[in-house]
């Protein structure tokens, strides 16, 4: 019985470490490709962001709310970088918009929630990096409902020292 037992309890043992290590592996430590995320904040004075939300593969990954005016102070900032595993991923964001018309005052009353998503492929060996940017559409005629949007702009670079800083040092 006091074998048995203690069989039991290496068996037991054995498993968690295993559980650790596929958590690590799969997490941060052994990857083929590298993901960088960037959020840009490309809208005219007409609006102010609120908040903003991320998630990477339904995990979430950044939240920052405007209390403090930290989204005001920075136009580009970095939401994540790390180790991907190869193959498709998905991003995304919810961003929310204030009006702040200035002249017209009636802007200031309104709140704009815009959500969106982005699947990106992220290749064995490879740098990709995902720019989120939240800008204005149309123009004059275009109604202020239909103004916020986002768009997604993909970059691949090859995974080495020299790409990796200059990905990193790009932003804001």
């Amino acid at each position: 019985e006091e074998r048995v037992a203690d069989l039991k309890e290496k068996i037991f043992n054995s498993k968690s470490r295993l559980v650790l290590l596929k958590e690590q592996i799969l997490h941060n430590v052994i990857a083929e490709a590298k993901g960088v995320i960037v959020h840009r904040n490309r809208m005219g004075a007409g609006f102010t962001l609120e908040q903003v939300l991320y998630h990477l593969d339904g995990n979430k990954i950044y939240f920052q709310d405007n209390k403090e005016g930290v989204l005001d102070e920075k136009r580009e900032f970095e939401v994540f970088n790390g180790n991907l595993l190869p193959g498709n991923h998905l991003v995304s964001v919810e961003m929310v918009y204030r009006g702040s018309g200035g002249l017209f005052s009636y802007v200031d009353g309104y709140r704009f929630k815009i959500s969106s998503s982005y699947t990106f492929y992220a290749s064995k060996g490879r740098i990709v990096k995902v720019s989120v940017v939240g800008h204005e559409r149309g123009g004059l005629t275009t109604s202020l409902e239909d103004k916020p949007y986002v768009s997604y702009e993909v970059e691949q670079f090859r995974y080495n020292k020299e790409n990796l800083s200059k990905v990193t040092k790009s932003t804001d």
